[in-house]
């Protein structure tokens, strides 16, 4: 996932994906973009989403 402010620190699906599921979110874009792309990041967005779809 790219973060728009580099010097933020990235903040899990934990943190990030529940307080915008919370106010309503439901779509999420995620981004990789080379070279040295980190799909260990897309792994857990997707593991969490997994997560939450199985809660609903």
């Amino acid at each position: 996932m790219s973060d728009p402010n580099p010097e933020a620190p990235l903040r899990t699906p934990e943190e990030a994906g529940k307080a915008l599921y919370d106010l309503g979110t439901r779509l999420f874009t995620l981004t990789a973009t080379a070279p040295g792309f980190d799909l260990g990041v897309i792994r857990d967005w997707l593991a969490w989403r997994d997560e939450m779809n199985a809660k609903g």
